[in-house]
């Protein structure tokens, strides 16, 4: 089983992720999804995980309720205090940050530390670091 982290300091589309990967429980998500938009869109979708031989394990958001809320409603294992300890205990990262000064960091911490990612927007705003960080995924 592939152990997937999910990281980013805003979290944004955690929710149809975490829900394809583990499946989700929907009077959780009724009760702990506080994005309308997110609940509409997962909401009776993937009762049971989509993904065969992967899974959402760890989880880390710059609020934590936000982290315990997604872990309680699509079973996620464990909330993470840092980003560093979630890619420290996973195969691979899904990176889903809405802030991209934080988001290039976590790509760039996460290639650093060896792992395979999944960034869910642009790496970075700036041309000249996305190079480097392409040149840097191609080294690894």
């Amino acid at each position: 089983m592939i152990q997937i982290g999910m990281v980013g300091k805003t979290l944004i589309h955690n929710y149809p992720y975490a829900a394809y990967f583990n499946g989700a429980d929907d009077d959780k998500l009724e009760a702990l999804c506080t994005k309308a938009w997110m609940l509409a869109f997962t909401k009776g979708r993937h009762p049971e995980p989509a993904a065969k031989g992967s899974r959402i394990t760890h989880v880390w958001a710059g609020v934590r309720e936000e982290a315990e809320a997604l872990a309680g409603s699509c079973r996620i294992d464990n909330v993470g205090d840092s980003a560093d300890e979630v890619i420290e205990n996973v195969d691979g990262v899904l990176i889903l940050d809405e802030e991209i000064d934080s988001r290039t960091e976590t790509v760039e911490m996460c290639l650093n530390a060896g792992k395979p990612i999944f960034v869910d927007k642009v790496m970075s705003l700036c041309v000249d670091k996305t190079r480097e960080l392409v040149a840097l995924a191609q080294s690894k």
